[in-house]
């Protein structure tokens, strides 16, 4: 396979190149940089959260992601009492 050479194969096929964030918003690579100075425990916490936001839309599946986002946040506060801030 040719990426195994080392070539870009996102940018040989569309012209752009692979982990491009050119196509970010402000507002997203704001959040990105943030991210990027979070520690592992942090950015695991955060990550669930995201993933719980994020989470299916239909009626059936409101009960799970509820719990989700519970359970998310419940560790956004762990982190907060154990190091007194976010970061």
């Amino acid at each position: 396979m040719i990426d195994h050479k080392g070539f870009d194969v996102l940018y040989v096929i569309t012209g752009n190149r692979t982990g491009d964030v050119s196509s970010l918003s402000d507002r997203e690579g704001a959040l990105l940089d943030s991210f990027r100075y979070c520690d592992e425990e942090l950015k695991a916490t955060l990550e669930k959260l995201a993933a719980a936001l994020g989470g299916p839309a239909t009626p059936g599946e409101s009960y799970r992601t509820g719990l989700a986002l519970g359970e998310a946040l419940a560790s956004v506060s762990k982190y907060i009492l154990k190091h007194g801030k976010l970061r």
